[in-house]
């Protein structure tokens, strides 16, 4: 009964995990970006609105 569960729902649980760590990623790697973007371009976009620190 376990053998047969695991056999069956493995496969299943292990796409679902691999998805779910892909998609992940995948934001983690977006939103890495956008913190890196925003903190190299900080000043930047400041005093483009005429804003001084």
């Amino acid at each position: 009964m376990v053998y047969a569960f695991a056999k069956h729902g493995y496969r299943r649980e292990a796409e679902m995990f691999y998805l779910g760590l892909a998609i992940g990623f995948a934001l983690g790697i977006v939103a890495m970006s956008a913190a890196v973007y925003y903190w190299t371009h900080h000043d930047d976009l400041a005093i483009r609105r005429g804003e001084e620190h």
